[in-house]
């Protein structure tokens, strides 16, 4: 939520002053998932902008000479790469113009969004960090809000030394993305002498046979890496 807040704040002050005496509105596109209710993770992001929203417009006579006001207008993107970039042209052709976009922590969509908004020189601020740890260099309107997976990895490490264990087996989904963050936790943890005795990926298709083969390797701790829309079918 700070991270968004001084953001905001940075992107105001420098945007043109308006000198009339009405303050201009500035709008601020946002893409959440509010279909997956069993995680109300999308809901919990709107209700982290929308709380640095009033926090400044409630102190925009302090901040900005009573110049500007935000308005956030958010739309359903339900964790999918289709129903984002739908979202996306909606915001773009039916609403009016937007500043910059906030996104969802699910990187499939993520993925799919910033492609489009890059090429609209549109920022998109998202909390996934599984598709921007790889992404940062290739687009130049994308900005992460959340802390890279990979920086957990000697915190991780660190658990697990603490604990004296020495064998772990690691899940992920099935995606390059959750390959190749999976694959630097492995190594890290290989090179800290910890045996990975299984590295799995799992999709909807072989989800029961990823757990068997988590069972026949007598797995006892294990790192999980999924997707918000994925975690709570995989736990449960």
């Amino acid at each position: 939520m700070y991270s968004q807040y001084w953001i905001f704040l940075i992107i105001i002050i420098l945007s043109k002053g308006n000198r009339t005496h009405e303050p201009t509105e500035l709008h601020i596109g946002a893409l959440f998932d509010f279909d997956h209710l069993s995680k109300d993770n999308g809901r919990h992001e709107l209700q982290a902008a929308t709380i640095a929203i009033n926090d400044i417009n409630h102190r925009q006579k302090d901040l900005f000479k009573g110049l500007y006001t935000l308005t956030l207008l958010s739309n359903n993107s339900r964790c999918d790469p289709i129903y984002a970039v739908d979202a996306f042209f909606h915001a773009i052709f039916r609403r009016p113009q937007l500043h910059f976009l906030v996104g969802t922590s699910c990187s499939n969509e993520t993925k799919a969004v910033i492609q489009v908004a890059d090429y609209y020189n549109l920022i998109l601020f998202s909390h996934s960090t599984s598709f921007i740890s790889q992404a940062n260099e290739s687009y130049s309107t994308l900005v992460r809000l959340s802390v890279l997976d990979e920086n957990y990895n000697d915190a991780r490490v660190a658990f697990i030394k603490y604990n004296n264990w020495s064998h772990v087996a690691i899940i992920h989904q099935d995606s390059i993305e959750h390959s190749l963050m999976m694959a630097k936790l492995a190594k890290h943890l290989n090179e800290s002498n910890i045996n990975v005795i299984l590295t799995q990926s799992a999709s909807w298709l072989n989800l029961t046979s990823a757990l068997k083969n988590l069972q026949e390797k007598k797995a006892r701790i294990v790192f999980v890496n999924f997707d918000t829309s994925s975690r709570a079918i995989f736990f449960c």
